[in-house]
């Protein structure tokens, strides 16, 4: 987990010598549910689907962002995460606060029963956004190893803007 944590702390304060991206803003996010495609395990065993935990999100630019946190996974584990999000579709309404921002995901997760990979998983899908103005609630869809599918939903707020 520390190295989880070490990389967007690397990212802002950048490396001498080397022009490191800087952040745009830094936001705190909070975990909450799952669905499952397909509800049980092989051994009869439903999914946990209340999946507390919480992230620091830190913006690289409109499109680019980078996510670390820590969760209660579906096989009940802890798990660390670090993941890259990319959303380069985004529509603004022109007369509210609302902004909808779409991309995809692809990153790490530990706590896994997956032995080829000790204990991570690869982390990768399509993601959806709804922002407005410090506020956004976020909603990622995955493919999963035993279930078809699992979609995740984090809310948040930005707490820094550079």
């Amino acid at each position: 987990m520390k190295y989880l944590i070490a990389i967007p702390c690397i990212m802002m304060a950048g490396c001498a010598g080397i022009d490191a991206p800087r952040p745009t803003d830094i936001s705190l996010v909070g975990h909450g549910l799952s669905k499952h495609a397909v509800q049980g395990r092989k051994s009869g065993k439903p999914y946990n689907e209340t999946n507390p935990g919480a992230a620091i999100r830190v913006g690289l630019s409109q499109d680019w962002a980078v996510q670390v946190g820590g969760y209660r996974n579906s096989y009940n584990k802890n798990s660390g995460y670090v993941i890259a999000d990319w959303s380069p579709l985004s529509w603004r309404h022109a007369t509210s606060c609302i902004r909808l921002t779409g991309g995809a995901f692809a990153g790490v997760a530990t706590g896994y029963p997956h032995k080829q990979f000790g204990g991570a998983a690869p982390a990768v899908g399509v993601q959806g956004a709804v922002h407005c103005d410090r506020f956004f609630a976020r909603v990622r869809v995955a493919p999963a190893t035993r279930a078809k599918a699992v979609g995740m939903v984090e809310v948040g707020v930005k707490l820094l803007e550079f």
